[in-house]
């Protein structure tokens, strides 16, 4: 692939992957580490916490040189992930907000809205029509009702584009750079965007559906 022409031509000063198609490079001899000064981990915990895609990084991690700095990022990284982290690392530096410090931001309300089932959407609809904000997140439980929500909005005029895992890669891509682009005004989606998502304009975060999960 053109890719693969680059890497072995031209290589790169930074390669950015998914550890499975990292390693599979590596195997073929597509992509060289020997040079490698800096291995970097982003979303350390979530890696970790799976035994294929750690042994993965391992096999990636034996390919560098010796002599190279490892970070780890993540937003939370429980106590056993935080073991496993330190096993690729020489006397780490270990920067976190502890468990008692609460992090808050200047002007962040938070609120929630006792309704029926029923009238779920009705009541965002009130709300969204009477808040003030720039561009907005709703969340929802599952796909179907990503694309549900998003149509509704749109034929209210709201520029609403919906982003979820039924979509392809190109896709929810394209339709998230209108959203970065402040074409679309409001982006529905579901725990897909939970994490990683860096956009200054946001000023209103729904959850339609209360979270199974909490990140």
């Amino acid at each position: 692939s053109r890719d693969e022409t680059i890497l072995l031509e031209n290589a790169p000063d930074i390669v950015i992957g998914t550890p499975g198609r990292l390693f599979e490079l590596v195997k073929t001899r597509k992509l060289n580490l020997h040079q490698i000064k800096h291995f970097i981990i982003d979303e350390c915990d979530e890696i970790f916490n799976n035994a294929s895609t750690r042994r993965t990084v391992q096999e990636i991690f034996i390919a560098t040189p010796q002599e190279k700095q490892v970070m780890m990022f993540s937003a939370t990284i429980p106590g056993e992930a935080r073991l496993v982290c330190k096993k690729f690392m020489n006397e780490p530096f270990d920067f976190c907000m502890e468990d008692d410090v609460k992090l808050s931001l200047r002007g962040l309300g938070q609120y929630y809205i006792s309704t029926e089932h029923s009238r779920k959407t009705r009541v965002l609809l009130e709300y969204i029509g009477y808040w003030k904000f720039d561009q907005a997140l709703i969340f929802v439980a599952n796909s179907k009702k990503c694309d549900v929500l998003a149509h509704v909005l749109n034929k209210l005029d709201y520029y609403t584009v919906s982003i979820h895992k039924g979509m392809s890669q190109t896709e929810r891509m394209d339709r998230y750079k209108g959203f970065i682009d402040a074409k679309k005004r409001i982006l529905v989606t579901t725990n897909l965007f939970g994490r990683g998502m860096n956009n200054h304009r946001i000023d209103l975060v729904i959850n339609y559906d209360i979270p199974q999960t909490v990140i």
